[in-house]
């Protein structure tokens, strides 16, 4: 009987599955490290920045921050300076940029306060652009919207013609749609 011939394929198929994965590693060890010596430093900076953020009455001078902080260790230098303090009665307000918002109710009433009872200043077309002036009132209000009853707070805004008011939410939003349930 004739011996069988050994076959050197699942050996070199082994071997191309080593040298695949020692070639991975080498390529991925390296961006991970980097990735979390960058996650570190934004940790450290952020820690530094807690302790102003903790008291409302300070805020840092972002220009002190140095953005070449590599390593975890590295604490960024906080400049403090007085910030005058907000009324308790007044809206909280949002910390982001003027958001672009469009109107989801066709002849939404912009008004001069928060509330039902404030003057109406302007109407609103549907789908009509504004932006969101980062104020929104810490509570909510019921209204029924034709087939529907929505929940949502105050939010004050800018529009195209630069007048400012108040619209309630469920009025406004990212996207160009209209609010269901209104005819």
């Amino acid at each position: 009987m004739a011996k069988k011939k050994k076959s050197i394929l699942p050996g070199l198929e082994i071997m191309i599955i080593i040298v695949f994965f020692i070639s991975f590693m080498l390529f991925a060890i390296p961006r991970c490290n980097k990735k979390k010596m960058e996650y570190a430093s934004t940790d450290a900076a952020n820690t530094s920045t807690a302790t102003v953020e903790e008291n409302p009455s300070v805020s840092v001078d972002a220009d002190s921050i140095p953005m070449s902080a590599t390593t975890p260790n590295v604490t960024a230098p906080v400049v403090a300076t007085p910030v005058p303090q907000a009324s308790p009665t007044l809206p909280r307000t949002v910390t982001n940029t003027a958001t672009r918002l469009y109107v989801t109710i066709d002849g939404l009433n912009i008004r001069n306060g928060p509330s039902l009872d404030s003057t109406i200043l302007n109407k609103l077309a549907l789908f009509e652009e504004v932006h969101f002036l980062n104020e929104i009132t810490p509570f909510t209000e019921q209204i029924s919207l034709g087939t529907s009853v929505a929940d949502e707070p105050w939010i004050k805004v800018r529009t195209k013609r630069g007048g400012e008011g108040w619209v309630y939410g469920a009025g406004v939003y990212y996207y160009k749609r209209k609010y269901p349930g209104i005819n």
